[in-house]
């Protein structure tokens, strides 16, 4: 064995351990479910250039909400929105930060870099053909773990925003939000979708039984307040989320006397939500 590429190989492979195992702790010090893997086959930008690392770097999956890369020079957190909520996004929030933006189909497709005008962004994303709009913001290696967790803040204001916008126009579910209802948790927390097996469940999803939806199946629900899987429920609907490009609304329960804020209810869905253009409603 070469005993030199081992130590050398091992020294910085126990830097990134180290690093990645101090933002894990503070993502779940600050109650966001997480998991992380080595992965390899990314791309960096180098002089104008990309490169592609054939090697694996520590990737760390957060509720869904974005991926946090560490690599050897820098860390990346990356995620990617729909075209309709990014023509709401507030890109401005994200200034503070060395940001891209790009196509998911094409990521060579950049619609926005620090060489470009961030005025004219919008536009570029509507001229174009992608669904999906991808977002990577670049920080220093050394970048603290408390920080980072700004960041992921960030980001979850920037889409919250987007969807609590007061100038969409208002559905009355008055006659649904607030009524008790009884069901059955069909993808308990933990479980993938039937069919989109890169979409985890990171609380238990489930549907109303004996109540019928739009999609001429029982009506679907978020159960919010169980840390761990769970096969029946009982609650109250606290909120409605309205998709705009499906046929079908999602309801929101949590056990009885107990409320979630706007983001806490975002945060919680935005893993499955991020791909369907919606509004919630309180």
């Amino acid at each position: 064995m070469n005993i030199e590429k081992f130590e050398s190989l091992n020294s910085i492979y126990k830097s990134l351990y180290d690093h990645t195992k101090s933002i894990v702790n503070e993502l779940k010090n600050n109650n966001y479910k997480c998991e992380w893997g080595y992965f390899g086959q990314h791309y960096i930008r180098y002089n104008d250039n990309w490169l592609l690392e054939h090697f694996p770097i520590p990737v760390i999956d957060v509720n869904g909400i974005c991926d946090i890369g560490i690599d050897l020079e820098h860390i990346f957190i990356e995620y990617k929105i729909l075209k309709q909520t990014a023509l709401k996004y507030n890109f401005n929030k994200l200034t503070k930060y060395n940001f891209e933006v790009y196509g998911v189909k094409n990521y060579l497709n950049d619609f926005y870099n620090a060489e470009m005008d961030l005025n004219s962004i919008k536009k570029r994303i509507i001229d174009s053909e992608e669904n999906d709009i991808g977002i990577s913001i670049f920080l220093d290696k050394n970048f603290k773990s408390n920080e980072i967790i700004e960041v992921i803040k960030d980001i979850l204001s920037c889409y919250i925003e987007t969807v609590i916008n007061k100038n969409i126009e208002e559905i009355d579910y008055s006659n649904i939000i607030g009524k008790s209802v009884i069901g059955t948790i069909d993808r308990p927390l933990g479980s993938v979708h039937p069919k989109h097996k890169y979409i985890k469940y990171y609380i238990n999803y489930g549907y109303v039984n004996g109540v019928m939806a739009a999609d001429n199946s029982e009506q679907d629900i978020y159960f919010l307040g169980a840390d761990k899987p769970i096969s029946n429920f009982e609650g109250v609907i606290i909120a409605i989320i309205h998709r705009k490009d499906d046929v079908e609304d999602k309801w929101v329960v949590a056990p009885k006397g107990i409320n979630f804020s706007d983001e806490e209810i975002l945060k919680s869905v935005m893993f499955q939500e991020k791909y369907f253009d919606i509004k919630l409603h309180r």
